[in-house]
Formats: C-alpha cells, structure tokens, sequence
C-alpha cells in the first residue's frame, strides 16, 4: 500500500473547516475542534492539512504539560532560539514570533489541557492577542469537557467530529492507495467494515492484508471468494 493519506470523508470535511478558518472575517474566532473516537485517522488528516499550508506548527500534547512547558515548546517549533525563564518573558516572545510570522497552530491530543486551565488561558490569549488559527484535535469526549468551558467554546467557530468508515470511504481507500492495479470487491470491503467497525487503523491493517494475499495469488481483483469466506480481515 501507498504510504499516503486518502481522501475519505473525514478527510474532505476536515480540510473544508480547516478553509474556512483561514478565509474567516476577522471578527469570527479563530479555533477549530477536530474530534471523535480513536482510530477514526484525527491525526494523519491532521497532518495532511499541516503538510498544506507553508506556515504550521504542530504540538503534539503531553501528559506533563504545563503553561511553561508548553509555551517552551512553542519557542521551540517557531525557531525562537531565546528562550527565557519567565513565564511572562517566554509569552511574550511567542507573541513576538507570531506577530513577525503568523502561523496556523495544530494541537493534537488536546485533551491533555482540559483540566489545565492555566494552559488553556495561555492559548485563549495567544489566539486573541495575535488572531492566529488554532486546531486542536482530541477524542470524542473532548467537545463535552469544552462545552463546559464558555470562555473557549465560543471561540470555537468550525468543528468536526469524525465518523467510522462506510463502503465509499473504503472504496476511495483502495483506490488511492493500492498498487499494481489490484481491486477489491464490495463483499470483502464490507467485511472489512464489519470486522474493524469502521476504526480506519485497523481498516488499513485489514486492507493490507487483503492487498498482500491478491498480490501473492497474482491476481488483480480480490473479494470474499478469492480471501477466502472462513478468514478474518485481521
């Protein structure tokens, strides 16, 4: 299999509030919230969108994480080599950095923060004294813990929450990232649905594995009767 980002659904949907943040007015907020169960693929579309764009910055969020840390971080990804003790001191550089550059901050596993308000304050301040777009990107519990803190849900002005994998997303998936030709039947796509419950991870393991056997048989199309009716995708 290519190693590549398909353009599924959540995918498509993704990059469109992902456009839309960057063509907003200046009078609508700039955060966006990308959410929902693991291994519905937040993190490779979110990489894929990072990769679109010239100026974005990617955190990564970390248990340990506090204010300081995550604005060291940040100093860090904007190539600000000064790096000063103070907390104060460090903010004021990041705003220093964005207002030179603008860029497009991405924060994956943001669900780290929703208990650290402090952190959160800082971003909520970054966002507002700058105007930068700020994505983060958790799972699906995370749109509830923000609900319950009104001071950013309401800059939240493009969300998303991805869904498990259908047919069409597993077709598109075969499509872009198959080699050497080789098709899949709706059947076998379907069982791989039902058996992976549409987590795309572990779609992508099962369509290797489907790959692989058509390419050892040497043929160019596989569905159920080919992979064999007694045997797991997985």
């Amino acid at each position: 299999m290519k190693y590549h980002t398909a353009y599924t659904k959540n995918v498509a949907q993704a990059t469109g509030i992902f456009t839309s943040l960057l063509q907003r007015s200046p009078a609508v907020p700039g955060f966006g919230l990308i959410d929902g169960r693991p291994g519905l693929g937040k993190t490779f579309a979110t990489i894929k969108l990072l990769n679109s764009v010239d100026n974005g910055v990617y955190i990564r969020a970390v248990a340990l994480d506090s204010a300081a840390t995550f604005l060291d971080r940040l100093l860090k990804e904007l190539s600000v080599r000064e790096r000063p003790r103070a907390k104060m001191a460090r903010f004021e550089k990041v705003l220093e950095a964005l207002y030179d550059q603008p860029r497009v901050l991405f924060i994956d596993e943001a669900d780290y923060y929703m208990d650290k308000p402090e952190l959160l304050e800082t971003l909520r301040d970054i966002h507002d004294m700058t105007g930068i777009a700020i994505i983060l990107v958790g799972m699906d519990k995370i749109a509830r813990k923000i609900s319950k803190l009104p001071q950013l849900d309401s800059r939240i002005s493009q969300r998303y929450e991805f869904q498990p994998a259908d047919l069409e997303d597993m077709q598109i998936m075969v499509k872009e990232l198959f080699e050497h030709g080789i098709t899949v039947g709706d059947s076998l796509l379907r069982k791989v649905i039902n058996e992976t419950h549409g987590n795309y991870r572990l779609g992508a393991i099962a369509l290797e594995n489907i790959e692989r056997k058509a390419k050892v048989d040497g043929i160019k199309h596989i569905d159920v009767a080919e992979y064999g009716t007694d045997h797991a995708v997985l």
